[in-house]
C-alpha cells in the first residue's frame, strides 16, 4: 500500500464514522516514513564517509612509502655498488625500494589515525525487519546497503593488496633507474620511471 493509497483510505475511513482507526493508521505510515528516510540518511552518509577516509588513507599511504623506497632505493644503491655486500647497484636498489616501500605503507597502515579498515555499515539497522508499509521502499533501502557493504568490503581488501603490489611496482621503479647514469635520469625523464599508486588500491562507486 503506497502512502497516498493509505491517505486516501484513512480519509474514507474517517468520514465513515472509522477517524480513530484512520487516524492511528496515518500515524504510524508517517512514523515509518520517517524511520526510513533516516535508516536511508545514515547509509548515505556511511557510504560519503567511507570513500572520505578511502581518499585520504591512500594519500596518506603514497607519502610514507614514496620515503620507504627513496630511504630504501638509496640505501640498496650503497650496500649493492662495488664492494658492497649486496652485489650489483641495480638489484641493491631494486630490493631496497621494493622493502623501503612496504615498510613505508605497513608503517603508515598501522599509524592511520581510527585504524586504516574503512568502517561498515553493520550497526545500520535492516529496513526489512518490520513495518506495515512502502514495503518496495524498504527493499531498494536495503539493496543500497548492501551495494555500499560490498565497496565497503572490497576497498579494505585492495587497500591491503596494494601494500605488496606497490612494492613490487617500486622494485622495478628502483632497477629501472639504477641502471640509468645519474645525468640521465632527467634526460630520459624521471615520469614513467617512479610509478604511482596500484589501480588496485583506487576506483570504487560509492553512490550506488
Amino acid at each position: 500500500m503506497t502512502f497516498q493509497e493509505l491517505m486516501a483510505r484513512a480519509g474514507a475511513e474517517r468520514s465513515s464514522g472509522w477517524g480513530k482507526t484512520g487516524a492511528l493508521l496515518s500515524g504510524q505510515a508517517s512514523k515509518e516514513k520517517f524511520n526510513i528516510e533516516h535508516i536511508l540518511n545514515l547509509i548515505t552518509g556511511a557510504g560519503q564517509e567511507a570513500e572520505t577516509k578511502d581518499i585520504s588513507r591512500k594519500r596518506r599511504k603514497s607519502g610514507w612509502r614514496l620515503g620507504g623506497a627513496i630511504l630504501g632505493g638509496l640505501g640498496g644503491l650503497l650496500l649493492g655498488g662495488p664492494g658492497g655486500a649486496l652485489k650489483g647497484k641495480q638489484w641493491g636498489t631494486a630490493i631496497g625500494a621494493g622493502l623501503g616501500s612496504l615498510g613505508g605503507s605497513q608503517l603508515a597502515k598501522a599509524t592511520e589515525p581510527g585504524g586504516w579498515a574503512l568502517k561498515g555499515v553493520g550497526g545500520i539497522p535492516s529496513l526489512l525487519s518490520s513495518g506495515m508499509f512502502f514495503q518496495t521502499g524498504r527493499e531498494k533501502g536495503d539493496i543500497r546497503k548492501a551495494d555500499i557493504s560490498r565497496s565497503i568490503e572490497e576497498a579494505n581488501k585492495s587497500y591491503e593488496q596494494a601494500v605488496y603490489v606497490d612494492a613490487l611496482r617500486d622494485a622495478l621503479s628502483g632497477y629501472s633507474l639504477a641502471s640509468l647514469k645519474p645525468g640521465d635520469w632527467f634526460d630520459q625523464g624521471l615520469e614513467g620511471k617512479v610509478l604511482p599508486d596500484s589501480p588496485i588500491s583506487s576506483g570504487y562507486d560509492w553512490n550506488v
